[in-house]
């Protein structure tokens, strides 16, 4: 039986009734980031979450044994709030600084994050009024002692699923990783929740740390006073996006309406509330990135190409061809292909050469704000930015929507899935002002229901948690 051919929702169901907790609890975790049949590189998400695992797993336990034992001695008081950043990229602060840093009444907050974060994707200097408490300050040996005792029992439960479901050796390998941070990740939160007792957590999600999801349950199930976890969402998700984003979360903060419909429709999740506040990264970037620079009149017309994967998905690779395709075609026209955080320009060598695309079409460090702003079409398949585009008022395309099995087309959004489509849709909005306006129209009524008012979304969420504390 070939775990990547089996239906999640019979493999859930199954796992259930034959499995414990930690199997059951985390099958849409393994099966959508650890089981999958995605190429195993080097810049495949797959390999990143597992070479994270394991490199975190290993790397605490040789910390613990260089310090020798010791329990921790550091003291914490009581918060209010707790942000969890283990796991997080510079990018991701827009989302919480404009929350954090401006609550109107008194909340004692505090940021939970690793010692290798600090300098790289997150800076004390954006939370200027916020503690700090490092993952590297909790973990004891002890700690370390108790997840592998966990784990060693919990190891039997993974030899017979293997068997039972054909896990080739890297699978088991993957899966055993998975589990021994699983434990261990468990064991650090509880102890830390222990320390800091929240009244709530926030999170952007748990996928690399899913065992922060037993470690609630555990404080909630032995305290009188519960934590409440929510989860803001931090990406695209919809029809095609089904992976776990609000796995553990009691309550999701949507950006808005079509998020909401979404869940109902092609997601399962037991007792999650929702609240459509808004999308506070984006509100921070229209501020300080909205404006278009130039008038498209006088200048080339810029077409920005945001890309996804090539590796990870089986419309990535045509839908750039398609793109350059089209390019190399058009005249007076700047391109420019922003390269997802995990690619690199290697893996477009052939398609540069078969269209004669300058290397310099291909941008991996510039900001993917200042490209939208500076952008009269934007062109992609699935990314989280095609979306927020629609807000820069900027006419946005996406590619192949049949094979990523999105349906953003039925809500107002430009398809094309083949040259002559694509080329004669970039000759009307650019040519065509009675098309442009009209698609335009369009679009905004599908952006609305993407970003409910983006203007305000920071405020919304801080009074929301305010009325939390």
């Amino acid at each position: 039986m070939n775990i990547e051919k089996i239906d999640f929702d019979y493999l859930r169901e199954y796992c259930e009734s034959k499995y414990s907790g930690p199997l059951s609890n985390n099958i849409s975790l393994l099966k959508s980031y650890v089981w999958n049949d995605v190429s195993y590189t080097e810049s495949s998400f797959k390999n990143k979450v597992v070479r994270q695992f394991l490199r975190h797993y290993y790397q605490d336990y040789q910390y613990i044994k260089s310090i020798g034992v010791r329990s921790s001695n550091i003291e914490y008081e009581k918060i209010d709030l707790l942000l969890t950043l283990t796991n997080t990229r510079e990018g991701d602060q827009p989302f919480f600084t404009g929350i954090i840093n401006n609550f109107d009444n008194k909340i004692n907050t505090a940021i939970f994050t690793r010692k290798e974060n600090l300098g790289n994707s997150i800076y004390k200097s954006d939370y200027p009024d916020v503690d700090f408490i490092l993952e590297d300050d909790i973990i004891t040996r002890q700690i370390i002692k108790n997840a592998k005792n966990n784990y060693d029992d919990f190891h039997l439960q993974i030899q017979r699923f293997g068997q039972e479901f054909n896990l080739n050796k890297e699978q088991m390998r993957e899966t055993e990783i998975f589990f021994k941070k699983y434990f261990t990740d468990s064991k650090i939160f509880r102890t830390l929740l222990t320390y800091t007792q929240p009244s709530v957590i926030l999170a952007k999600h748990y996928h690399t740390h899913p065992g922060y999801i037993p470690a609630i349950k555990e404080y909630n199930n032995n305290n009188k006073e519960s934590i409440e976890s929510i989860i803001i969402q931090h990406g695209a998700l919809g029809k095609g996006h089904t992976k776990p984003h609000f796995h553990g979360a009691d309550t999701a903060i949507l950006w808005g309406k079509y998020f909401e419909d979404t869940i109902e429709r092609y997601y399962k999740y037991d007792n999650l509330s929702t609240e459509i506040l808004g999308n506070p990264k984006l509100e921070y970037m229209l501020k300080n990135r909205g404006q278009k620079v130039g008038n498209s009149q006088t200048r080339n017309y810029k077409i920005l190409y945001i890309s996804t994967p090539l590796i990870e998905n089986n419309y990535g690779y045509r839908s750039l061809e398609l793109f350059f395709q089209v390019i190399s075609e058009l005249d007076n026209v700047n391109t420019i292909c922003k390269l997802h955080p995990r690619e690199n320009i290697n893996q477009y060598k052939d398609l540069l050469e078969k269209y004669d695309i300058p290397k310099s079409t291909i941008a991996k460090e510039r900001d993917i704000y200042d490209l939208i702003a500076e952008s009269d079409l934007v062109i992609g398949t699935t990314s989280t930015a095609l979306m927020e585009s629609t807000a820069f008022s900027t006419p946005v395309i996406q590619l192949f929507p049949s094979l990523s099995k999105t349906d953003w087309g039925d809500y107002g959004m430009l398809t094309a899935s083949g040259p002559t489509a694509l080329k004669e849709i970039i000759d009307n909005l650019r040519g065509n002002k009675k098309y442009k306006k009209r698609i335009m129209e369009s679009q905004n009524k599908f952006s609305s229901q993407l970003f409910f008012q983006p203007e305000g979304a920071n405020k919304r969420i801080r009074v929301f948690l305010e009325d939390k504390l």
